[in-house]
């Protein structure tokens, strides 16, 4: 909202989630009249960002590591890669960030624990387009599903 504003031009920064607007005009007499809505957003990549291959989920004996692996091509070079966990029993997936954290690393290097792991990696390129990758999981060998 720009109350107050006595010019016809708004310059909005075009973001990466796209946003409406619409103009309010007001004349000295207080009578109003309302624009049609404008829709402000990044046109579609010329060449999106493809994943060429998935992290895979992984079994192993707890204490070991183990790395999961994305790759990736298309978009505007540099990538970023933004990986993900969370505990099977949380509801919440959580950034993983640690000082000496390389956003511009496709691999992630993970400790097989006793707990279920889930994890997945958002990609973004220079332009911030991004993807998702497919969720998995790391876990020990000792692990026994159980259906219902």
């Amino acid at each position: 909202t720009s109350g107050g504003n006595t010019t016809n031009v708004l310059m909005p920064i075009v973001e990466i989630i796209p946003f409406e607007y619409r103009c309010i005009v007001t004349d000295s007499a207080g009578n109003t009249v309302t624009s049609n809505i404008a829709r402000v957003e990044m046109p579609p990549s010329p060449d999106p960002i493809r994943i060429t291959q998935q992290p895979k989920s992984v079994r192993g004996k707890a204490g070991d590591y183990t790395k999961l692996t994305i790759k990736v091509e298309g978009g505007k070079k540099p990538y970023y890669y933004y990986w993900y966990e969370k505990k099977m029993v949380d509801r919440e997936f959580k950034l993983i960030y640690d000082y000496d954290f390389k956003y511009d690393n496709p691999e992630l290097k993970v400790k097989i624990t006793d707990d279920i792991w889930e994890y997945y990696c958002d990609v973004c390129d220079y332009d911030h387009y991004h993807i998702e990758s497919n969720r998995v999981t790391v876990h020990n060998n000792d692990y026994v599903k159980i259906t219902i």
